[in-house]
């Protein structure tokens, strides 16, 4: 997979929705962070990015408060499911 080299890096930022992967796939997560912050592509982490409440990243609350803070962030380029 090719990636265009930009004059600028592209901040992209990852939220958990449901499952946290981060914390189910820890080493490859940590392999697909390295590989995007390789190809220019710098990670905002969202704020439940790590932690796990029994099967899901947190309450209904918390995963909703970390969407919004990443949406109104006005660094952030684009959004993905972590």
């Amino acid at each position: 997979m090719n990636f265009r080299r930009n004059a600028r890096s592209i901040n992209i930022g990852i939220f958990s929705p449901s499952s946290p992967a981060s914390v189910n796939a820890t080493s490859r997560y940590k392999r697909a962070k390295a590989f995007l912050e390789q190809k220019n592509i710098n990670l905002i982490e969202g704020s439940l990015t790590g932690k796990a409440d029994i099967y899901r990243s947190g309450t209904p609350k918390e995963r909703a408060e970390e969407l919004n803070e990443l949406l109104r962030d006005p660094n952030v380029d684009a959004m993905i499911l972590g």
